[in-house]
């Protein structure tokens, strides 16, 4: 699987910790994430307690395994690491003692990283304005992306990404059937990942499924429906030509699956580099997942006043409300004062509500009956009181 374009895909059987873990299927971890604790475990706890017998596991081992973490940030994730090793040691007989996932990552005469200070009451998913490129930004990298070659198919997912909210994944899953271009709808029902050089067709995140929308055109101009659609009508064609046998909207220069890391180093890094995105060591603030920001904004309909060209806004996904569900963007907000007319109202609600609950007999039976009718009392009330 190294040192192609893409390839195929294996199947979701056997995925994460797998049927002989005996968990259900909901509770079992992802692939990536059981390879990524693999990892974990091989670099930090195995030099550890490699030659120590699980009885004689005590808290200073796992307090060194943590401590081996170079800094606070991998310490966190090695202490997740060992609470789920010393969880799966206790289940399975192997250990007693369950103060062995009480260790967290001391810094020694290491440099403290720096306090983090936030705004009380946000939310610990809260993405900073400055993570989050502009639309202008995203037009800079479609159109960085359109002067190379397949140009006009990578400026189409750049925008796609940015305006649909799918992930990497489950924009090279993507295939011709899950796209209906008259609803401008998408069903999310699968996704690619790559453990180790191999592609693995999973469920999308969390195992659950969702249909996202996009719009006509994008906030700076680009037709996204119509190219997505005529893309649709390609890919059909190619199909039927045996170049692209599964139908994929984004696939491989050889008809397959990307494979994440070679998309990255041949297509994306050049056009990060033109549009700024990267700096000579590679380094820069946006990555792609920051495009999947550009549409939580969009949805919210946080987008700065009219735009020439543009006939309506993303008004947001159909179904799936998880996915921005304590997403706390706070960018460019003209639409706050209608909020803050909905939230009153809400707060109104409430309040009558909360009256009509008070003013409940106490042998009254406290259900919805009863609410219902205190309520239309009180409101009675107060239109004679006005």
């Amino acid at each position: 699987m190294r040192g192609g374009d893409g390839g195929e895909a294996r199947t979701e059987a056997g995925e994460g910790r797998g049927e002989a873990s005996g968990l259900p299927v909901h509770q079992r971890w992802s692939r990536r994430h059981a390879d990524t604790q693999r990892r974990l475990c091989e670099r930090f706890a195995e030099p550890v307690i490699a030659t120590v017998s699980c009885q004689d596991i005590k808290t200073e081992h796992t307090q060194k395994i943590v401590n081996a973490a170079p800094t606070a940030g991998e310490g966190d994730r090695v202490h997740r690491m060992i609470s789920a090793m010393v969880t799966a040691g206790l289940d399975g007989g192997y250990l007693t003692n369950p103060r062995l996932a009480r260790v967290h990552w001391r810094a020694g005469d290491r440099a403290l990283p720096a306090s983090q200070v936030s705004v009380a009451g946000e939310s610990v998913l809260w993405v900073d304005p400055a993570e989050i490129p502009a639309d202008s930004d995203v037009a800079k990298l479609g159109h960085a992306l359109a002067a190379g070659a397949r140009g006009n198919l990578y400026e189409l997912l750049a925008n796609a990404a940015a305006y649909s909210g799918l992930r990497w994944g489950e924009l090279a899953a993507l295939t011709i059937p899950q796209i209906d271009p008259a609803a401008r709808a998408i069903s999310v029902d699968r996704k690619i990942v790559e453990v180790a050089g191999q592609l693995y067709l999973e469920a999308p995140k969390n195992r659950k499924r969702r249909r996202t929308i996009y719009p006509r055109r994008t906030p700076a101009g680009y037709p996204l429906a119509d190219r997505l659609a005529s893309r649709i009508q390609e890919a059909r064609a190619e199909q039927e030509a045996g170049a692209n046998p599964l139908g994929l909207v984004f696939p491989s220069v050889k008809g397959r699956y990307w494979q994440s890391s070679n998309f990255n180093r041949r297509v994306l890094a050049p056009a990060y580099r033109a549009v700024g995105w990267r700096d000579a060591e590679g380094n820069g603030a946006w990555t792609w997942h920051s495009l999947r920001h550009v549409s939580c904004t969009t949805e919210l309909g946080v987008v700065d006043g009219p735009q020439p060209g543009v006939q309506e806004r993303h008004p947001g996904r159909r179904e799936g409300p998880q996915e921005n569900r304590g997403r706390n963007v706070r960018k460019r907000l003209p639409h706050l004062p209608a909020l803050a007319d909905d939230a009153g109202r809400c707060l109104a609600e409430t309040t009558v509500l909360l009256a009509a609950a008070a003013e409940c007999e106490p042998h009254e039976v406290f259900d919805h009956a009863s609410i219902r009718r205190r309520r239309k009392a009180l409101r009675s009330a107060g239109q004679s009181a006005h």
